[in-house]
C-alpha cells in the first residue's frame, strides 16, 4: 500500500525521502485514477456506489492499452471514495480513454498522476470529465505514512 499526500511546500516536497520512493510504474508510466462512486460529487448509497465500482472494473479490464490496473481510494479523514488507477505508456491515450470512461460513470474529473523529479513524489493533475473545463488543481504529492484515522 502506497499512501500519498498534498505536499505543503516546496521544502515538503525536498524532504519527503525519509518515507520511501514511489513504486517504478508511476515513475516510468503515465497513472490515471477513476471511480464510479458519488456521479457528480452526488453523494448516493454504498450499495449503488459497490455496484458502479463493480461495473467500472468490467470496463477497465477491456481497455487493450492499459498496461495494469488496481484498486484505489481516494480519503480524507471523513470520507473515502474506492476505485481504479490504471496505467499507460501515452499520457494522451490513457487521457482520452479513462475520461471517457469517466463520462460513461457521470464523473466530474480523473487524476493523472506523473513522475517528479524527486522519486518519493508524483504530479498529480486533476482532468476534467463530465464538468466544466475550467478545472485547475494541479499539485505535488509525496509519499508518506499511512494516516492514523485509517488504522482505527
Amino acid at each position: 500500500m502506497v499512501y500519498l499526500r498534498p505536499a505543503r511546500d516546496a521544502d515538503d516536497v525536498k524532504s519527503g525521502k525519509s518515507v520511501g520512493v514511489v513504486p517504478a510504474i508511476a515513475r516510468t508510466q503515465y497513472l490515471f485514477a477513476v471511480t464510479g462512486h458519488n456521479p457528480m460529487g452526488v453523494e448516493t448509497s454504498a450499495e449503488r456506489n459497490r455496484r458502479a465500482n463493480e461495473a467500472l472494473l468490467e470496463d477497465l479490464k477491456r481497455i487493450p492499452n492499459a498496461t495494469t490496473t488496481w484498486e484505489s481510494f481516494g480519503f480524507s479523514a471523513e470520507w473515502r471514495e474506492d476505485g481504479y488507477v490504471c496505467a499507460f505508456e501515452d499520457w494522451e491515450e490513457g487521457r482520452s480513454t479513462m475520461v471517457a470512461i469517466a463520462k460513461k460513470y457521470a464523473q466530474g474529473a480523473i487524476y493523472s498522476y506523473e513522475a517528479h523529479e524527486f522519486p518519493w513524489a508524483l504530479r498529480r493533475r486533476t482532468i476534467s470529465a463530465a464538468m466544466s473545463e475550467a478545472v485547475d488543481a494541479d499539485v505535488i504529492v509525496v509519499r508518506c505514512e499511512e494516516p492514523a484515522f485509517i488504522r482505527k
